[in-house]
């Protein structure tokens, strides 16, 4: 039976009052006995690096404003 696939987000949703850490070792022992598999997204992690690129290149940019009034 193919269910469709669910993020960690919607299935703490799902579940009223459950921790993290609980919802995270009973996915865990899910997977080590085959009964569901997952994957970890990287679309969090795409974000931030974009996130993080445009706050680096304002910071260097700053850097190098205050850099000129130096000289």
């Amino acid at each position: 039976m193919n269910q469709p696939s669910r993020r960690f987000g919607e299935l703490k949703k799902a579940i009223p009052n459950i921790k993290n850490t609980m919802l995270t070792l009973a996915i865990y022992n899910l997977e080590d006995i085959s009964v569901v598999s997952g994957q970890q997204s990287n679309e969090m992690n795409l974000m931030w690096n974009t996130l993080l690129m445009k706050v680096a290149k304002l910071y260097f940019h700053f850097l190098k404003l205050q850099w000129e009034k130096c000289i």
